[in-house]
C-alpha cells in the first residue's frame, strides 16, 4: 500500500503548540485524564431522621481534583454532592422503618469513577409525627369547573393527599397539589376539604372547608361544539372501548367541553378531556349503537356521533 507522508508545515506547528497551551489550561487538562480519584473510605452515618441520613467519609484524591461524589442507592434512587464537601444528607428513596445501603463514589473532571466506598446500612426511624393540617384554596372559577390549590408541611417529600367534595372522596390518594374540576352545576355551590398522608401511614387533620359557587350559564352563548369523530369495538361479554377527537367550541377552551356517551340512544355517562375514550356495555347481544355529544357550558350541544357494531353479549 503506497503511504504519502506529508512535512510538517509551520501553520501546524502553531496548531500543535496551542494545544498543548490549550491541555496546560486549568480545568482543560481533566481531558486526557485517564486516572481515578482515590476511593472514599470511612462512609458512615452520624445523624438520622425517617427520611434523610447524614453521611461522612473520609475524602478522595485526584490530581486534578475531586468534581463530585455520587451516592448510590435507595430505591434506585442517588444523589450528587459537591466535591470539596465529606458530609451530605441524603433523601432520595428513604423511607421510615426500611433498611438501606449506601455506597459513595468520587468522580473527577475527567469522568473518572473510584471504586465504591464501604457500604453503609441502616434503617430510618419510623415516622409518628402526622403532617400538618393542608391549606386549601380556590383558584379558579367558572360556570362549570373549580380550580384548587393545596398543601401541607412535613418531613416527608412525598405526601399524598385525599380531596373531597361536599364530603365525598374524589382522589385518594394522590400526590398533587392542585386541580380542576369540571362537569359541575352552573349557580351551585361546592365545598371542598383535604386530608394528607405521609409514608408512615399517618393522616393529618381534616384542613379547613373552603366554598366555591359556580357561575350563572352565559346566555349570549348559543354555538354548539363541533361533532366529535368516533370509532370503537368490541372485546366480548357486551364490553366495548369508544374513543373520539376532541370538539371545539367558538367559546370555551376543549377542557371544558362535556361528552355525553349513549348506548342504544339511552345516556350512560360523561367525560370530559382527561378521557377521551370510554370502556362501556352493550345492552343487547349483536348490534349495538354507540353515541357521544359534545356540550358546552351554556348547554349547547353538537349533533351526535355515532357508532354501530356487534357485541357477544352472555
Amino acid at each position: 500500500m503506497l503511504e504519502i507522508r506529508r512535512r510538517p508545515t509551520a501553520a501546524a506547528g502553531r496548531i500543535a503548540t496551542g494545544a498543548a497551551v490549550l491541555l496546560a489550561l486549568p480545568g482543560l487538562a481533566g481531558a486526557g485524564d485517564r486516572s481515578a480519584p482515590t476511593t472514599p473510605t470511612n462512609v458512615r452515618v452520624t445523624a438520622m431522621t425517617p427520611y434523610s441520613a447524614t453521611l461522612a467519609w473520609d475524602a478522595s484524591k485526584d490530581r486534578s481534583g475531586v468534581a463530585r461524589y455520587v451516592i448510590c442507592c435507595a430505591d434506585t434512587n442517588s444523589m450528587n454532592a459537591p466535591g470539596n464537601v465529606t458530609s451530605f444528607v441524603y433523601t432520595a428513596g428513604l423511607h421510615p422503618g426500611y433498611s438501606f445501603t449506601l455506597h459513595v463514589w468520587a468522580v473527577d473532571g475527567a469522568g473518572n469513577y473510584s471504586k465504591p466506598s464501604n457500604g453503609v446500612t441502616f434503617t430510618p426511624p419510623r415516622d409518628t409525627v402526622p403532617p400538618a393540617k393542608p391549606l386549601v384554596s380556590v383558584t379558579g372559577v367558572g360556570t362549570r369547573h373549580v380550580s384548587l390549590l393545596w398543601s401541607a408541611t412535613d418531613e416527608d417529600p412525598r405526601l399524598r393527599y385525599c380531596l373531597s367534595m361536599d364530603e365525598r372522596p374524589l382522589y385518594c390518594t394522590t400526590p398533587e397539589t392542585s386541580t380542576v374540576l369540571t362537569l359541575l352545576s352552573p349557580e351551585t355551590t361546592y365545598t371542598f376539604t383535604v386530608k394528607a398522608l405521609d409514608s408512615g401511614g399517618n393522616w393529618s387533620p381534616l384542613s379547613d372547608p373552603v366554598t366555591a359557587t359556580t357561575s350563572p350559564v352565559n346566555s349570549a352563548d348559543v354555538t354548539p361544539p363541533t361533532t366529535p369523530s368516533l370509532g370503537g369495538g368490541g372485546f366480548g361479554d357486551c364490553e366495548a372501548e369508544l374513543y373520539w377527537s376532541e370538539s371545539t367550541d367558538d367559546l370555551d377552551p376543549q377542557w371544558l367541553i362535556e361528552y355525553q356517551v349513549f348506548i342504544n340512544g339511552v345516556y350512560d355517562h360523561s367525560t370530559s378531556q382527561r378521557h377521551l375514550r370510554t370502556i362501556v356495555y352493550g345492552t343487547r347481544n349483536g348490534a349495538n349503537t354507540f353515541g357521544v355529544v359534545a356540550v358546552d357550558t351554556a348547554g349547547n350541544r353538537s349533533d351526535m356521533a355515532e357508532v354501530t357494531f356487534d357485541l357477544v353479549c352472555p
